[in-house]
This record gives C-alpha cells, structure tokens and sequence, in this order.
C-alpha cells in the first residue's frame, strides 16, 4: 500500500511540477516625491503659513533596464516610471509653540492625459536663532501609482518539457508611505536674500502584487533621496519668494536614475 502511495505521488509531481515566477518588464506612472521648501524665521513664527510651488522636471520617463545573469531569479529585466514634466505642490503650516507645527499639503501633476493627485500629513520640531534656523519634519505621504506587471510563471515538470505562462497585470492603487526631512537656512536681514539648503528622504512602493495560489507575491518598494538648495527672499507685506534647484535620486539593485528640477515657490501668512 505504501509503495502505491509513494508512486502515485512521483508521478503527480511528473506531470504536474513545481512553478516559479520571474518579473520581466515593468512600467509605472505617478508623482515625484516633491515638497515644498520650508522656511521658518521671525516673520512666521506664529499663526498659519500657506506655501504654492510649481517646478519642471528634465525628464518625464525614468528608465531602468537590467542586464540579467542566469540563474537570477530577483531582478527584472526592465522597469520604467513615467513621471509629470510640471508638478504642483502646495501646503498649510501651523505654528503649534515655539519648536512645533503640523503640516498638511497636496500634490497635482498630469502624465499625458492622467492626473494624479497625492497628499502628506506631518509634524514639524524647528530652533530659530537670529542667523539661521534648522527644522526637522517627519510625515506619512500618501499616492496613487499605476502600473502594468509582466511576469512569467514557469511549470518545472520532471517528466516533460518545462510550461511557460507569459502574464500581463494592471493595477490602480494608494499607497501610503514614510517620510523624514531636514531643512537649514540663514535668517539675516542685512542681505539681498538667505540661502537654504533641504534634505528628504522618503520611501515610496512602486507596486506590491499579492499574487494567487499559484503565483507567488511581487514588491517593489525603495528609499527615494532628494536634496534641494536655493535663495529665499521676504517681501515686506507681501509675503516669500523661493527659487531653488532640486535633484531627487532613485537607487535599485537593478539601477539608478536622478531626475533633476528647477522650481519656483510663493509662501504667504495668515
């Protein structure tokens, strides 16, 4: 009896095998990882401060393709994130204390006839002193990224040659993901305008596909660096105007890309 159970499972895993999934291509389409800059100093240390950035991108296409060896089983062969070329970013900030505030802000771009809507909520700890002002912010973001998923699922059968399923996935999904940043800038009065200086990092999931009972899950999620620097000038009774150059870097096992940006940004104060 034994030895017919035994036989009647060799052949079950003959005919039918084992199945293992590989990513071949992958193509995305959302937002950049933008904020506005945030400057704090005695002309805003109380009340609410209401910030509008518009800034343009050199590229609305950042491409990865990967030289796969054999045998990997980890990596794919391509991956591309279509991204908007102009990208609107506004923001209300409330001062809570003397060393806190809470943020809440919105971002808005188009990738050809698409739009795409993504927000954040955070809470900020800042010291001014009458040179410069440091700031630190930590936040959740939250976006919508598309993407088409092409993988291939290969049976591995003993007894036969080896099955290969080509399958095409899309997806429409909200992700919710960390952030943290730092931002320094000079607080003098006796110049023209301060400089600033604005460090980002964020974490961003491109998809996360939960797969079936014969797939197994696929998930791509990665840090996102972005540093920003420039010149800020207050306008007596008029409010700030921020012009700064940014450049935001994407790092995968696979490859790497930095698409760079110039923005322009209004802030005014309640």
């Amino acid at each position: 009896m034994k030895s017919i159970l035994l036989l009647s499972l060799i052949v079950l895993i003959g005919l039918t095998g084992c199945v293992t999934s590989q990513i071949v291509s992958m193509e995305a389409e959302g937002l950049l990882p933008k904020q506005p800059i945030r400057i704090i100093d005695s002309s805003n240390t109380s009340g609410i401060t209401i910030r509008g950035q518009i800034s343009r991108s050199d590229r609305e296409l950042a491409s990865f393709s990967d030289n796969l060896p054999d045998g990997d089983t980890t990596s794919f062969s391509h991956f591309s994130y279509n991204v908007p070329r102009y990208q609107l970013n506004a923001e209300i900030e409330a001062i809570l204390g003397n060393h806190f505030a809470f943020v809440a802000g919105a971002s808005f771009g188009k990738v050809e006839s698409k739009e795409y809507l993504g927000g954040h909520l955070g809470v900020v700890a800042f010291s001014i002193s009458p040179t410069n002002t440091f700031r630190f912010d930590i936040g959740a973001k939250f976006q919508k990224i598309e993407s088409e998923i092409v993988y291939t699922n290969t049976v591995n059968r003993w007894l036969q040659e080896d099955l290969v399923e080509v399958v095409k996935t899309n997806s429409k999904t909200n992700y919710t993901n960390l952030y943290a940043g730092v931002t320094l800038h000079g607080n003098k009065k006796d110049v023209f305008a301060n400089v600033f200086f604005s460090y980002l990092l964020s974490y961003q999931t491109f998809f996360d596909y939960e797969g079936n009972i014969f797939t197994k899950g696929f998930k791509l999620m990665e840090s996102v660096h972005s540093v920003s620097v420039g010149l800020f000038k207050n306008v007596n009774n008029f409010g700030r105007i921020i012009l700064g150059a940014r450049i935001t870097h994407y790092s995968f096992d696979f490859g790497e890309t930095s698409p760079f940006d110039m923005f322009l940004q209004y802030d005014f104060f309640l």
